[in-house]
């Protein structure tokens, strides 16, 4: 008898071993389901009858009218914005404005001036006077953007941390509001919005987060997120940008730790963003794009850059180092390399800004193109890419 029941237990230990993924999975996807559904309800009500922007010209204007009543400051805000200033006197009404409009009112405000030369200081100190809840970060001298960005999330103290640049601007009165709802409706690491870019005194609201940029990402990374509409295409496209988001405080300390000391300190050109943003895909277990169109971006702070061609090797240089050695020997980490060096190759020629270091990168092509991740066509690209680094250098060495 003792048998027999021994016998029984184990067909159906084995039976459930065998069910047990199906189980998961299917409660797992209703969860999943019931999530976006509340979601989508959520969304349609925002979206319904929504005027659009016929005019964002006035936005620049310092005598936008706004809610008047006193910010109180809080010890427990909702969300803190890290906002940084570099020499943006002439959009700091722009961004200011836009925040001081969000209709969710407890907030936190840090700005971070990177040590700018004109009068964005005095800009942003007479903001601070009428609005408590600002608190302005003076840098003695020039960091760049992930050394600012970290000194502001160092001191935040918000659930969640959205990042605005200092010639950028919030779109919508409510985005604030509308991603937090979502983000705390699915307990979600990442609530994106959608970007559009402000052009010769156009507003431009069909930007889906970086287009233009689609042979770049990645649908392997897309992998790691809880997906809660599987069908819907807008969650195709993950943007490189750390903006237009709102992320949990501890996702983002956890980012600035990962990311680690030697790149937050280093002053780069370029890839700041990108760095802060492969690292927040590689930690967040969670992500949901909006279909509502929230952050818009300027494009004056290429203006603020010094666009020698030392800076930009010693940046694509360092971000490189930064893949290197932040990638292990998985199939995601591998295609996100090659696809970052289609890019650079494709946005910055490549080949320019490498000569200085032939070997680190001859050593690096010879090393990925034995990666049994990559494609035929793949490794022909590389192949091709070192060839040509090679030729290069044996020019110049004649």
């Amino acid at each position: 008898m003792k048998e027999k029941i021994i016998k029984i237990l184990f067909k159906f230990q084995k039976i459930y071993i065998l069910l047990y993924p199906f189980l998961i999975y299917n409660l797992f996807e209703k969860n999943e389901s019931q999530i976006f559904k509340k979601i989508k309800i959520f969304e349609d009500k925002i979206l319904h009858d929504k005027d659009e922007i016929k005019d964002f010209r006035y936005i620049n204007s310092e005598n936008i009218l706004i809610d008047k009543k006193k910010y109180n400051r809080t010890n427990y805000p909702e969300i803190s914005i890290i906002m940084t200033s570099f020499n943006q006197a002439d959009c700091l009404h722009k961004s200011l404005r836009s925040i001081q409009n969000q209709s969710l009112k407890n907030l936190e405000i840090i700005i971070v001036d990177d040590y700018s030369l004109d009068n964005s200081l005095k800009i942003l100190e007479d903001y601070q006077k009428e609005d408590d809840r600002i608190i302005i970060i003076k840098h003695d001298k020039n960091k760049g953007k992930i050394k600012a960005r970290t000194d502001g999330i160092k001191l935040a103290k918000g659930k969640y941390i959205t990042i605005l640049d200092g010639d950028d601007a919030f779109i919508y009165n409510d985005i604030l509001y509308n991603s937090l709802y979502i983000a705390k409706l699915g307990d979600l690491d990442i609530v994106e919005f959608k970007l559009s870019e402000f052009r010769n005194e156009s507003f431009t609201l069909t930007y889906n987060n970086f287009v233009i940029n689609k042979i770049l990402y990645q649908p392997e990374l897309s992998t790691r997120f809880i997906k809660l509409n599987r069908k819907d295409s807008y969650f195709a496209i993950i943007n490189r940008s750390i903006c237009a988001k709102l992320i949990k405080r501890n996702i983002i300390i956890n980012i600035i730790n990962y990311i680690g000391h030697k790149y937050t300190e280093e002053h780069l050109l370029i890839y700041e963003d990108t760095i802060m943003a492969l690292s927040l895909y590689k930690i967040a277990k969670s992500y949901f794009l909006m279909k509502e169109e929230g952050y818009y971006y300027s494009r004056s702070d290429y203006q603020n850059k010094i666009s020698s061609e030392k800076d930009y090797e010693i940046s694509i240089v360092k971000f490189l180092e930064f893949l290197f050695e932040k990638s292990k020997n998985k199939r995601k980490d591998i295609q996100m390399i090659y696809n970052e060096i289609i890019s650079i190759n494709y946005f910055y020629c490549f080949n320019i800004y490498i000569n200085n270091h032939f070997e680190m990168f001859y050593n690096f092509f010879e090393k990925i193109v034995k990666n049994k991740y990559l494609s035929k066509k793949q490794k022909k690209y590389i192949i091709k890419l070192k060839l040509e680094l090679k030729n290069k250098q044996i020019k110049k060495i004649k």
